[in-house]
């Protein structure tokens, strides 16, 4: 088999091997240790012997909950094993999980990890946002639920990945934890009868390393005092380049933001005195009266006719403390957006989104007449049950978010 390593750059190497060295879990690869020979570079891991997950659905085509509650607490503490040293950018495909002999869920998707302090928080939301694909599939997210009846345990697991893919926090850590423990009691996953097939060709470069250099030995005598130091001493040096490059940058990045927002405020001022000079206008060239009203741009008759006028009314609701007045201006206003072209839907929906919202155009139908009532809310986060009036229609409901703009949309669920 044809070893991936060498092709990988030396930067994505240290990141890698840093971050399994750093990050303690019981679900993600030990490190035994480090070889580099000339341009080549491999991380030597402890065996994971058993099959993928993928393998495992393949199998068995469904999981019971207890065992896919069992694999997905397992990423749950791996993803925040990685963030608390400081990395990010697991990846949750099935092929990417595995177990080992014992049946122990592991992560091998960290092909891509990067340094938190280099993404913000858009890296950890990502990973939160795998998290919750993972218990989508796996069935533990409600999906088809007569009359938008959720359970609590549901409620309670989409709050608490909605508040993680906001702000990661240890409070909404342990929220999930335990939305999942009320969902089912943990199983062990059983591997009876799956076996992964010997030749199959490795998904991630790290398990390539892994069953192609579980028990090399570097063979140039220039290693061998490195290597018998252990992979810590091996990469000592390239850790602490990285920390120091990283201090840069972070200081790099303070100072800019102080010289752009000193910029922002002088072209502030700037254009404040310009707009005051320039002449006024009407639409035949003549320059408007004092006292008099220009006249207003037209509007395009779609726009007009489909998104709704705000009102006093609608903004104290948006920026009130009730989630279900707030919910039924989002919708009203959500729902127009879907009647405008495709550009100007995106601008429209803008406005009642969170910032971090998933794909609001679905489900595409309206829902401004559907009856909003509370099923939950946590500090800034809200889940609102969407209730039809009539057998006919779905049901749905509506995550939301309280902003320093008010309330948005986070997410929208077809029941």
């Amino acid at each position: 088999m044809t070893d991936a390593t060498a092709e990988l750059s030396p930067a994505a190497f240290g990141r890698r091997a840093a971050a399994l060295l750093a990050a303690s879990s019981e679900h993600l690869p030990r490190v035994l240790d480090v070889t580099l020979l000339g341009r080549r570079r491999e991380l030597v891991l402890e065996d994971v012997a058993g099959p993928t997950l993928a393998e495992l659905l393949g199998a068995r085509r469904r999981l019971p909950p207890g065992e896919a509650v069992t694999i997905v607490i397992s990423a749950v503490r791996a993803v925040t094993a990685l963030h608390n040293a400081g990395y990010c950018g697991v990846q949750l495909g099935a092929e990417l999980v595995a177990f080992d002999d014992a049946g122990t869920p592991m992560l091998l998707g960290l092909d891509e990890v990067a340094e938190i302090v280099l993404t913000g928080t858009q890296g950890p939301a990502e990973d939160w946002r795998a998290v919750a694909a993972l218990a989508d599939r796996l069935g533990l997210v409600a999906h088809g639920r007569a009359a938008g009846a959720l359970g609590p345990a549901h409620v309670g697991l989409g709050l608490a990945l909605a508040t993680l893919t906001a702000g990661e926090s240890e409070q909404a850590i342990e929220r999930l934890e335990s939305a999942l423990f009320e969902l089912a009691e943990p199983e062990p996953v059983r591997l009876d009868g799956v076996v992964a097939p010997p030749s199959a060709p490795a998904q991630s470069p790290l398990a390539e390393r892994r069953r192609t250099a579980a028990h090399r030995r570097p063979s140039s005598s220039m290693l061998i005092e490195a290597f018998d130091a252990g992979p810590s001493a091996l990469l000592a040096r390239p850790v602490a380049e990285a920390r120091a490059r990283l201090r840069a940058a972070a200081g790099r990045v303070q100072g800019r933001a102080r010289v752009f927002m000193i910029g922002l405020a002088i072209a502030a001022g700037l254009t404040i005195v310009a707009v005051a000079l320039l002449p006024s206008h009407t639409s035949d060239g003549g320059s408007v009266q004092p006292g008099a009203q220009p006249p207003s741009a037209p509007v395009p008759a779609a726009t007009a006719a489909a998104t709704p006028s705000p009102t006093a009314a609608s903004d104290a609701a948006l920026m009130g403390g009730d989630p279900v007045a707030a919910v039924a201006v989002l919708v009203a206003r959500r729902d127009a957006c879907l009647k405008l072209a495709v550009e100007a839907g995106k601008s429209c929906l803008a406005a009642v989104a969170d910032g971090q919202a998933s794909d609001l155009t679905q489900p595409a139908r309206p829902l401004a007449g559907l009856a909003p009532s509370l099923l939950e809310r946590t500090g800034d986060s809200a889940l609102i049950a969407l209730t039809p009036k009539d057998r006919e229609t779905a049901p749905a409901s509506a995550l939301m978010m309280r902003t320093e703009a008010g309330w948005r949309l986070r997410q929208l669920y077809e029941n």
